[in-house]
């Protein structure tokens, strides 16, 4: 089982940072920290090149994601030793299908990272996946399990709230506006009240 202190030795390593939501903006300097003291406390002391954006862990067709692929493959080609770090595996993505088409497939299963012997390394997970080079059993399992967990969590927080506010809307109540205490009313006096 390789470790990520092993795969980070001697290694050229990408740091790949990712949020979902504007909400989540201020998180990817909070990223950045985390993979930076998992770098530290993996003993990697060079400075990681830093890919980072805002975009749905759902897509394919990430700017970040796809240019940072793009950067260790040509990495690759000159001989050196890449790595991608994450915080978490479900930075990469929130889907184990599209883990497998960006890891293992893109651009083209011969030209992939999975292909070229470039592992993910989770420092959170302490996960470091195998390639077509140098298997990792646990990493293989790990990862896109984990991945799945996290896309099945936002699945279900998705139909609950969904079906929150349908409730909501069937009791009167419409989502993002204040209660509506008269909604069966003809004369709504609260509305009323503000129009005179």
């Amino acid at each position: 089982m390789r470790t990520p202190r092993e795969v980070l030795k001697g290694a050229k390593v990408l740091s790949y940072h990712r949020v979902s939501t504007v909400k989540q903006e201020g998180s990817l300097a909070t990223q950045k920290k985390v993979v930076q003291a998992g770098l530290k406390n993996a003993g990697f002391n060079n400075k990681a090149e830093v890919f980072e954006e805002q975009a749905s862990g759902t897509k394919l067709d990430r700017e970040q994601m796809l240019a940072m692929i793009e950067r260790a493959l040509a990495l690759r080609k000159q001989g050196k030793k890449v790595v991608i770090a994450l915080r978490d595996m479900q930075r990469f993505s929130r889907n184990p299908y599209d883990l497998g088409i960006l890891y293992k497939a893109t651009p083209s299963v011969e030209e992939s990272l999975w292909a070229n012997d470039v592992p993910l390394v989770s420092l959170n997970e302490n996960i470091v996946t195998g390639t077509r080079e140098n298997p990792n059993s646990n990493g293989d399992l790990m990862g896109p399990l984990l991945i799945n967990i996290g896309g099945q969590e936002v699945a279900i927080r998705t139909e609950q709230t969904k079906k929150a506010v349908k409730q909501a809307a069937d009791d009167g109540i419409i989502a993002g506006t204040p209660v509506n205490l008269y909604f069966q009313e003809p004369l709504n006096p609260f509305r009323e009240m503000l129009r005179m």
